[in-house]
């Protein structure tokens, strides 16, 4: 199978990128969204208050192609971020940055009741009727379904990295929480693998209609 733009994945795969997020971003959570950015507004169990809902999650590998590509623009003072990746200085003279996923996972729930968007709508929806308020407060808000995670990907700096990577860059370098993280300095190459805690992006439902 062919390698697939980075943006045309999101739109095939209806996920919406996330600019900021921590391990705490995971399915049942709703967000507000200012701008481009996505931020925790409430979490939907504690509004449903349902003992027979199990809100357990688990990982699986998501659907993918054999690699994903994008690029970056590097931002000023040299600072690139990345769905996955902060790199804090060092890129002055890189307008743009290359990137490769190789593997996903996604955060989805166990539960098959919350698992599919329908047995869910009647939930939202008795919400909706039998507590106006609760509704109300959370009404065009984003409702994450499922959250996902870049397990392996490179990302190349360029040769027109300023100074040598290892000696003076490696300190600057923020991967996800619990990734490995590999640097072939010789040709400006960062391969990352294991970032499992923070997604960089979410499927999801805006709450508008139920």
């Amino acid at each position: 199978m062919a390698a697939v733009r980075f943006p045309q994945y999101l739109k095939d795969h209806g996920l919406y990128l996330l600019l900021v997020a921590n391990k705490k971003y995971v399915p049942g959570l709703i967000l507000r969204r200012e701008g481009d950015a996505f931020w925790p507004h409430e979490r939907l169990r504690t509004l449903l208050r349902d003992p027979t809902l199990s809100w357990e999650t688990e990982l699986v590998e998501a659907e993918m192609p054999d690699v994903i590509e994008g690029s970056r623009q590097v931002g000023a003072g040299g600072k690139l971020i990345l769905p996955f990746l902060t790199i804090s200085g060092g890129l002055e003279y890189n307008r743009f940055v290359d990137f490769k996923i190789s593997a996903l996972d996604q955060r989805i729930f166990t539960d098959d009741n919350l698992l599919l968007w329908n047995p869910l709508s009647g939930r939202l929806k008795w919400l909706k009727n039998q507590k106006p308020s609760v509704w109300d407060r959370i009404k065009g808000h984003y409702l994450v379904l499922s959250t996902w995670y870049a397990k392996e990907y490179e990302v190349s700096l360029g040769r027109a990295l300023k100074g040598d990577l290892d000696a003076n860059f490696q300190k600057k370098i923020s991967p996800t929480v619990g990734a490995r993280l590999n640097i072939d300095s010789a040709n400006k190459i960062l391969n990352v693998s294991g970032s499992l805690r923070i997604p960089f992006a979410f499927q999801g439902k805006r709450l508008v209609k139920i």
